[in-house]
Order: structure tokens, then sequence, then C-alpha cells
């Protein structure tokens, strides 16, 4: 892991959430309080949270090796993978169609690809790279079709209409103007609709997170969660409105602690690894009609151990799991799934989460699997699940990694 990677993971310090919400009225209008409880996490069996999981091993091509992978889409069956400098497609059973790949700092090239969007219809390809203020379109094929210079140093985009675009911004910005967390912005126009979140000036120097995600739509709303902020917002063109709140208790990290003034991150990391402090420090939301869900890590004090977990909320029935880890009861039998950057969702579609797994962590477990049971008792989970079998057959340590699919319970496709 690279050590701004590292960093990014160290300062994950998000909530979870116990089972007693509650509501609070405001000018911003109700918003559901999420008391947060730090003793609820424990184990769970996957069962329990996922209706199914299975893998689907990327075809290598050893002239196109994969990388870290740092976001994947689904669209109509295809799977569209950014390892930063290049953008892969592939289909639902693993097979690989083609690659994007055009790094440069001309017309219809980008230096990197710092997000992605797929136009769900024509499948054109949206790439933004922020060094270079600008979102590429590409067709499905990978042809050039226009670059817009939007001019904001941006961490990650949402495309809500032909016309208006959203982005969660950078802390550093070429102009005050431009200081705030979130922008909408015009493509026509190249005119800011809206701002909001103010970025203090004294804060740009270590508030500066790298977020997992930031954005979920739901038909015409989007979900929105930012780093510093214990509020999770809905918002559309028109208006934004609080919509939860993470309450940590007396575990919350002050205010009086981050207005203080830090020389840069690791500072901050080591003034809160003094403290049993808590609070949404990198940003992971999903959000359909059902549940609410985040991936967030939590510090232990006074060891400093950080523990990882992730919490399911139902909205339908008020029921919270706060999972620390998951015990593989469907598919790598008896695997102890621990919560971590490396596992963090790197994606997801309605009612699925996507992660990573290397190939060495797959051949590691089907080991485990095989030490601990019998020889017929392995054979007959490997019949039993021809797709496990086909991964032990086909993984080697020079193949490309696999996707996880995580099929999450009783929800409603409505997410897009």
């Amino acid at each position: 892991m690279s050590k701004s990677l590292q960093l990014a993971f160290l300062i994950s310090y998000i909530a979870t959430i116990s089972c007693t919400p509650e509501h609070r009225t405001s000018e911003s209008g109700s918003q559901l309080i999420i008391n947060v409880d730090l003793s609820k996490a424990k184990e769970y069996p996957i069962s329990e949270v996922f209706s199914i999981t299975y893998y689907i091993p990327l075809e290598t091509d050893t002239s196109n090796l994969i990388g870290m992978i740092e976001k994947v889409v689904k669209i109509k069956n295809k799977f569209y993978l950014s390892t930063g400098k290049t953008l892969f497609v592939y289909s639902d059973n693993g097979k690989m169609l083609q690659y994007l790949k055009k790094t440069g700092e001309a017309e219809g090239e980008y230096r990197s690809i710092t997000d992605f969007w797929i136009d769900p219809d024509s499948e054109n390809i949206e790439i933004m790279d922020r060094k270079g203020q600008k979102i590429i379109t590409f067709s499905s094929e990978g042809n050039f079709i226009n670059e817009w210079k939007f001019g904001i140093n941006a961490n990650s985009f949402k495309k809500m209409d032909p016309e208006t675009y959203v982005f969660h911004c950078s802390t550093y910005q070429s102009s005050s103007d431009l200081m705030y967390t979130l922008i909408l912005k015009s493509k026509t126009t190249n005119k800011i609709i809206f701002k909001s979140f103010p970025i203090d000036p004294k804060q740009a120097e270590f508030l500066n997170f790298t977020d997992y995600n930031n954005f979920v739509s739901m038909g015409d709303m989007f979900t929105f969660l930012t780093s510093g902020n214990d509020t999770i917002y809905s918002f559309n063109r028109d208006k934004l409105e609080a919509k939860y709140v993470l309450d940590f208790k007396d575990r919350k990290i002050p205010n009086s602690f981050l207005t203080k003034s830090y020389p840069d991150v690791s500072i901050l990391i080591e003034a809160l690894s003094k403290t049993s402090y808590a609070g949404t420090l990198n940003a992971f939301v999903y959000e359909d009609e059902n549940q609410l869900i985040s991936m967030p890590t939590i510090k232990a004090y006074p060891t400093g151990k950080l523990d990882k977990v992730y919490v399911f909320y139902n909205k339908t029935n008020g029921e919270t799991k706060v999972a620390s880890r998951f015990n593989d009861d469907m598919y790598f039998i008896g695997h102890k799934d621990e919560i971590s950057y490396e596992s963090r969702p790197v994606g997801f579609s309605p009612g699925e989460l996507y992660s990573v797994v290397e190939t060495a962590d797959i051949l590691d477990r089907i080991n485990s699997m095989k030490k601990s049971m019998s020889e017929s008792e392995f054979e007959k989970a490997m019949a039993d699940n021809p797709g496990l079998s086909d991964l032990s057959k086909n993984s080697t340590l020079a193949s490309n990694p696999a996707l996880k699919i995580s099929v999450l319970k009783e929800t409603r496709q409505i997410l897009r």
C-alpha cells in the first residue's frame, strides 16, 4: 500500500450506528438522528447481511495487467474499472472487452483518471482529470467527443442531468470563490449554479482526506457525505437538506479540536491518536429505499488499535447491524473476512457492493479451507460451488484479481 493510501486508511474514524433513531427538526427540515454506540460491533455471518456473494475472475491479458482498482461501475452487464491511468471494460463473466488509455496533456488526453461516469443509455464515458481540471467525453468505443475545462480542483463528481454537474472539491483551490466542498456547475454556461459548505482556510492544510465515495443517486435525489461532517445530506438541483445525523455523543470530535491549526494531516492524526474521538474523516455511503450503509473505521482507546466496522441501517424497521468482521458461511467456508481499506467497496449498483480480491488472497483462502476440512469434505465443497472450483483451478499468482459481488438483502432496484 502506498504512503498516501496508508494515510487515508489510518485517518478513517467514522461512525457506528445504534438501533434507536430519533428525529430532530431544524430550519433545514426533519433529520433522522442515528445514535452511535461503539460497543455494538460484532462478527456477523455473511448470510445474515447478504443474500449471496460470488466472485468474477478478471481475464488476464499479459500486455494489460490490472494494477490497483480504484473504482468500479456496472452498466448494462458490463463492469468499468479504473486504475488511475487506464479504464478497463469487462463483461459480467470477467472477459476483457476493451480498455481506454489516453494519458497526456493535449486535448482528449488526461494526466490521471480522478473519477469517471458512464452514461446509462449511450454508454459514453466521461473522465475527470483533476490535474487538468477538465472532463473528457469519449464514445462507448473510446473515441474522443469533447472536453470541458470546468476549472475546479475536484475529488469526485456526479452528472445530475445533461447540463448540470456536482463536484466534491479539494481543500486546495486557486480562488477564494471556489473554497467550497460542494459545487454545482453548468456545462453549458460554465457558471456555478450553487455552492455550499465553505472551507475554512485554517482547515485546508489538514482536512484534505481521501473519501471512498461522496455521492449516491436515487431517482432525482442525491445523497451526499463528506469528511469532517457527521451529517448526511440529500439534494437535487434546487435544494439541499440534512437527512441523517450520526450522533457520536461524548466520542464526537469537538469543534474546538478541528478549529486548531495543524501543519498537515499527519499532525492531526497524531493528535487524534491520543483521544477517544470518533467522526467522519473518510467517507463511504450507500443508500437505497430500505437501507443506509457506511464503511467506518474507529480507533479503540487507549490501545490505539484500529477497529474496522461496517454499518447497515435498515430504514424500514430501524434495525442496525454493526459488523466488525464477517464469517464467510457462503463461499470460502470458515474464512474470517476482515474489514479493511483493501476490502472496502470500490463501487456499487442497485443492491450490490463491489470489492476487489487479489489472487494471492484467493489462493490462501482455498488452502485454508483445504487444511480445515477432510479430503471428502473439501471435494464436496468444490462440487457444491462450481464458481469456487473454477477459481481454484484458474487462479495463479500472475492472474488479475477477482471482483467480489455482495448482493444485499431486502433491496429494491431503484438506484442508478
